[in-house]
């Protein structure tokens, strides 16, 4: 496969997860450009490589038509500070995850970690309690706003990152959120 480095660029913006098209051009400093990204990510498609959808109701997703793909690069376009997510999502396929794995090799232990959250809990997976705490740490520095209340640990929990790799034993450690100065029990 004769794939350029912006198409491994984008391989690793999703190697984590499924992204909007605004946070996909959002991850690199300075923004990438909406249209270069999409013609990109469309490239990797017709390779296989990674697979769009439209988020519909919240809940429903259904296959983009090429008029979601103008549009959502015309709301990115007119909107420079992109307070609204997009609703034209991308993942990697199994071949757009083993196409990352032969280019980088497989992750280091500190990198197996993955992070979940909701308006009330943080929730950390990782592949040992001292991964956790580094992850748990890189997102407080992001999220100063927020305090963490450490709720619950639980081991072992084995877990697959989005690039297929297998953790095991693995920790899940389970944070109450809250904002900062709010004292509540």
């Amino acid at each position: 496969m004769d794939l350029r480095e912006d198409h491994y660029q984008l391989l690793s913006t999703l190697i984590d997860d499924t992204e909007p098209l605004d946070q996909i051009v959002r991850m690199h400093d300075p923004p990438s450009d909406p249209r270069r990204t999409v013609d990109l990510l469309l490239e990797l498609q017709s390779l296989g490589l990674v697979s769009a959808a439209v988020l519909v109701d919240f809940k429903n997703w259904r296959r983009p038509r090429t008029d979601d793909f103008e549009r959502a690069i015309a709301e990115i376009e007119r909107r420079v500070d992109m307070p609204v997510q997009s609703n034209l999502w991308y993942r990697l396929t199994e071949s757009g995850q083993a196409e990352w794995r032969a280019k980088y090799g497989a992750r280091e232990p500190s990198e197996m970690w993955r992070i979940a959250e909701t308006d009330e809990v943080v929730e950390v997976n990782a592949v040992s309690p001292e991964v956790a705490a580094v992850a748990v740490a890189n997102w407080q520095h992001r999220h100063p706003e927020i305090a963490l209340e450490q709720i619950r640990t639980r081991t072992p929990v084995p877990f697959t990152l989005h690039d297929g790799t297998k953790v095991e034993p693995g920790v899940l450690i389970t944070f109450r959120r809250r904002p900062i100065g709010d004292h509540r029990s």
